[in-house]
């Protein structure tokens, strides 16, 4: 049971790892309509890694 608990949470933080770093990517790549919103997502996702969940949700509305 113990071993099944490790491995669900293993793979929740690679899984978060992952997200976070695609958040990141996009960042950096994405024209943005203002440069100081770019620095700002950037300086979020970096200093507050749940804003990449954040910005997976409202790119759109951001962009």
């Amino acid at each position: 049971m113990n071993t099944t608990l490790n491995l669900i949470i293993l793979i929740l933080i690679i899984s978060y790892i992952a997200v976070w770093g695609y958040a990141i990517y996009d960042v950096t790549k994405t024209k943005f309509k203002s440069k100081n919103n770019k620095i700002v997502w950037t300086v979020l996702i970096f200093f507050l890694p749940v804003s990449a969940i954040i910005y997976l949700f409202y790119k759109k509305e951001i962009i």
